[in-house]
């Protein structure tokens, strides 16, 4: 689509246009391609959109697709990515870019009524399409869902959106005085920076050494997971087996490799509406929200078979670990899921590791002696 694109764009209008702003707006796209703002390690904001979007209002098509495509060449470069990504992102740009150009105004009838709507219809139209490519591609490479990819968030679709309107913004006084679009541009430096929020607000619920969510963050957002489940919420309770052994015998640095792995099976394994976190030292848990217990049983039994699996190399040697489970649901608080899901796991502890206990569902003459019921064994693997 992006190549017939382009050669129709050639074919129907080849010329460039304004060399100093084709030089302008890809010197800028691909200086703000270099400081991309993660919101997270699969989530970045972008403001090299605003001079792609700037291009689309000032230069003819060929231009657009040339700043389209030159914008990534330093980046691809500097990240050394596989050559499909980078052509991708050319042929995500250049798409939206070429379709919105057909509805944006004529330069000099930007200032009306009817050319701000236009212009602002098309920064909604560019947002979307390039979305709507990206969640497909999402798709077929991760398996995520539009959900999951988050790629349709109010918050994402609206920043990428004011993005382009600052683009615009550029390309309007860019026609009025090139000079003087320099102030138009700073502010994207304003832009850049508070588009940092966001990873800054993540990494404070973060736990830094397995990325899973920290235990004061699982404490607050988990509580409230629980009261709105109404009974419907399950918690299991994952403890790495051994890992004093593991420290004794290949040092700390390993014993933090094997954390460090098992969490990301933790957090692989775990569905989207899940909460993964650390809850301290090699003890870790799973929120699941509105399911059941069997469904609950099923997920901590393909947790443990994962991890039993994984085999991590570090310092030398490859190491086996295991983990202990204990899963509780049904009624209460997350405090009390936690102390019932805790007992489960210490019997699964007790009955030789490497198994998924589950805790009976509590009753109103239940006290802290709660029964486990074991779900799975194994023998312990080391």
């Amino acid at each position: 689509m992006a190549l017939a694109a382009s050669a129709l764009a050639v074919v129907l209008d080849p010329h460039i246009g304004d060399r100093w702003a084709l030089l302008a707006f890809t010197s800028g796209a691909s200086l703000a391609q270099l400081f991309l703002v993660y919101a997270s390690p699969r989530l970045g904001y972008d403001i090299s959109l605003a001079f792609l979007f700037a291009a689309v209002v000032i230069l003819p098509a060929p231009s657009v697709v040339l700043v389209s495509v030159l914008m990534f060449l330093p980046i691809w470069r500097q990240a050394k990515f596989p050559w499909y990504m980078p052509v991708f992102n050319m042929a995500n740009y250049a798409v939206p870019a070429l379709i919105t150009k057909l509805i944006v105004p004529d330069v000099d009838e930007i200032m009306g009524l009817a050319g701000g709507l236009r212009l602002g219809a098309a920064t909604v139209l560019f947002t979307l399409i390039n979305h709507a490519a990206l969640a497909g591609v999402v798709k077929l490479a991760r398996g995520e869902t539009i959900r999951q990819s988050r790629l349709f968030t109010f918050t994402h679709l609206s920043l990428d959106t004011l993005v382009l309107c600052s683009g615009a913004a550029i390309a309007m006084v860019w026609h009025q005085n090139p000079i003087s679009s320099l102030f138009a541009m700073l502010p994207l430096i304003l832009i850049a920076r508070a588009l940092q929020i966001p990873k800054l607000e993540q990494e404070s619920w973060t736990d830094p050494k397995t990325g899973l969510y920290n235990a004061r963050f699982f404490g607050e957002r988990g509580a409230e997971v629980v009261r709105r489940g109404r009974g419907l919420t399950a918690l299991a309770m994952i403890d790495l087996d051994y890992l004093r052994e593991v420290n004794n015998a290949h040092g700390h640095l390993a014993g933090d490799a094997v954390v460090t792995a098992i969490a990301k099976v933790i957090g692989a394994s775990a569905r989207a509406t899940d909460m993964p976190a650390r809850f301290g030292g090699e003890e870790f848990a799973l929120l699941m929200p509105a399911t059941p217990l069997d469904a609950a049983i099923g997920v901590a039994e393909r947790v443990r078979i994962a991890v039993e699996e994984t085999g991590v190399a570090t310092e030398g040697v490859v190491i086996h670990a295991t983990v202990s489970i204990g899963v509780a649901s049904g009624p209460g608080t997350l405090e009390e899921l936690i102390r019932r899901a805790d007992k489960a796991l210490y019997a699964a502890k007790a009955a030789g590791r490497n198994r998924v206990m589950v805790a009976d569902e509590p009753t109103e003459d239940d006290s802290d002696d709660r029964r486990t019921v074991p779900v799975s064994t194994r023998s312990p693997v080391m």
